[in-house]
């Protein structure tokens, strides 16, 4: 079946009224940009760092993640070794100074230490490089969500406007309460929806659990360390404990769309809690969909695909596609709109968290 059911359209739309509802509901008794934009200050570091990990895994981790292990192998996760570490590095030096006073971003801070115009400065690029890496994530996102909701050829537009606007109510009305707290659940539909798919492959092999290892070992797929120093290995561990160290320490520590949610934990303890449970869950988290994509090039060894594997678009690569339709042709209905609900929710906590960072810096900030 190359179309969705009705049913896992009832699945698809619950999931979107349930989700608008929770966080509508969770903004009512708000007074003050305090708790619009720090939640009071009082959120449970535990949610906070939920939301974290919903907020930077977008669904492209969701589809893109698995491509990458389809077209090579497990080297990606090198990368996610510098996540960890510098999640530690950020807990023990940054928090700290995140709770001296009632700051609302990173760039307070720097105003006070340089002076308002550092701060505005700062917002200012923040304001632009969110806005333009939001609208990326959000046309790349529906590219493959097009094709899998069948709204045809011109039915981008149709996608972006659904979950953008979707996201829009529930961020607009509840604030980064709602925010967090959808974000956690939307986490756990993405690493639901994620354990699913490894469960379930395997049982569509001819062979089974059996037939895996020896296929994908002797095509080097569960390979996933390279100490090469060449420029020319597109993964390697300089690359993840240096490299992705130094882009997590900035994306995570000067960054509102992280920031925001460590400033809305209860306590320095809280929020070091949070990063660290934040690094304790990306690491298998990412090493899931790696192994996602390793079971679908088994898969796809066995079986030829049921439809033939769209052009590569800018930003969306032939192999991102694999992951999508795989759920569209061999997922069993309600399964199949429960995966959908997955990508979805990835889609949306990334959305919502962009939405309530690049607005309370324009409030705030400028």
């Amino acid at each position: 079946m190359t179309h969705l059911s009705v049913a896992d359209w009832f699945v698809i739309v619950a999931y979107l009224v349930g989700v608008i509802c929770f966080g509508v509901r969770l903004g009512r008794g708000q007074k003050s940009t305090r708790d619009y934009f720090l939640g009071s200050r009082g959120i449970s570091w535990w949610g906070v760092s939920l939301s974290i990990v919903a907020t930077e895994t977008s669904a492209l981790t969701f589809i893109g993640v698995p491509a990458i292990a389809f077209g090579g192998n497990l080297a990606f996760i090198q990368i996610i070794i510098g996540y960890v570490i510098a999640r530690i590095l950020l807990a023990v030096v940054m928090v700290p100074h995140y709770f001296k006073g009632e700051i609302y971003s990173p760039y307070q801070m720097l105003g006070d230490a340089f002076g308002p115009g550092a701060r505005r400065t700062a917002s200012v690029f923040f304001l632009i490089a969110g806005t333009l890496a939001a609208g990326v994530r959000i046309y790349v996102t529906c590219i493959p969500l097009q094709l899998m909701l069948g709204f045809g050829d011109d039915g981008i537009i149709v996608a972006i406007l659904l979950f953008v606007g979707l996201s829009l109510i529930y961020t607009y009305i509840g604030g980064v309460k709602a925010v967090i707290w959808t974000d956690a659940i939307q986490f756990l539909l993405l690493a639901g929806g994620g354990l699913f798919a490894f469960i379930y492959i395997p049982t569509q092999l001819t062979g089974g659990w059996d037939a895996i290892w020896p296929a994908a070992s002797e095509a080097g797929k569960f390979a996933w360390f390279n100490g090469s120093f060449t420029l020319a290995a597109p993964y390697n561990i300089w690359m993840g404990v240096i490299g992705a160290t130094f882009l997590v320490m900035s994306s995570h520590g000067a960054d509102q769309l992280i920031v925001q949610r460590v400033l809305s934990c209860r306590s320095v303890g809280d929020g070091r809690r949070a990063l660290a449970l934040s690094a304790v869950i990306i690491f298998p988290l990412f090493l899931l969909f790696l192994m996602v994509g390793v079971l679908l090039w088994v898969f796809y060894q066995q079986n030829a695909f049921a439809i033939t594997l769209p052009e590569a678009q800018p930003g969306v690569g032939k192999n991102d596609y694999v992951f999508p339709i795989f759920i569209l042709t061999e997922i069993p209905v309600v399964m199949k709109g429960f995966l959908i609900v997955a990508i979805l929710s990835a889609a949306m906590s990334s959305v919502s968290s962009a939405l309530s960072a690049l607005a309370s810096v324009s409030t705030m900030d400028l």
